[in-house]
């Protein structure tokens, strides 16, 4: 459980996307891939545990605002609010097609029906054209048990908060990105390569659906 809320905290916060840093570049302009780009700092293509806990760090110190060395409840909530604006913000610049910084009624219907099609293939489990009573009953459950694993009891900062004292250490911290990492190292080599990348983020996408 832990190890799958990982993932959702590292994700939070590296880059202002609607969807996860995992997903593929071609929705987002960068040739990379918004992983990539973020962790890949020596631009070899491959992202090292070096250049995965410099990053971790960095946002640790994004999220300890006063500087004592530990990331309060109240500072983690503020982190993950700008973030989530961050990603509204990102939507609606998705939405608005043209940049006119509006969104009309046709990019808004566009939009909706791109995100309804995407749900229906997700539920569509053998591709026939229809969702039977069945596919729709097992996505509800899958989508159910991830959502109680995001949000269930105790919130994703007390699943983080190892030692349960109420505050987020560095080491804490570092320990979620680690395992992170260390899913997504299919080979365990110790880098991450674009490869894993997909092979990560098409698993996970897959379990979710």
């Amino acid at each position: 459980m832990k190890n799958q809320l990982l993932a959702v905290f590292a994700l939070s916060g590296m880059v202002t996307l609607s969807t996860p840093v995992l997903a593929g570049a071609d929705k987002y302009g960068d040739d990379k891939g918004p992983f990539m780009s973020f962790f890949d700092t020596n631009g070899d293509n491959v992202v090292t545990m070096d250049e995965f806990n410099e990053a971790a760090a960095k946002r640790f110190e994004t999220m300890d605002v006063d500087k004592n060395g530990v990331v309060s409840s109240e500072e983690f909530q503020s982190f993950v609010t700008e973030k989530r604006k961050e990603r509204h913000e990102h939507r609606f610049q998705s939405m608005d097609t043209d940049k006119d910084g509006q969104v009309s009624r046709d990019e808004y219907i566009s939009y909706k029906q791109q995100r309804a099609e995407r749900r229906f293939q997700g539920m569509d489990t053998n591709n026939d054209g229809v969702v039977s009573k069945e596919e729709y009953e097992a996505r509800k459950s899958r989508w159910s048990g991830h959502k109680h694993g995001r949000h269930g009891k105790g919130g994703i900062f007390a699943k983080l908060d190892a030692n349960g004292d109420g505050q987020l250490t560095r080491e804490e911290s570092l320990a979620a990105w680690t395992n992170w990492f260390k899913r997504i190292d299919a080979d365990g080599d110790q880098v991450v390569s674009a490869n894993e990348v997909r092979d990560y983020s098409d698993k996970k996408m897959r379990s979710w659906k």
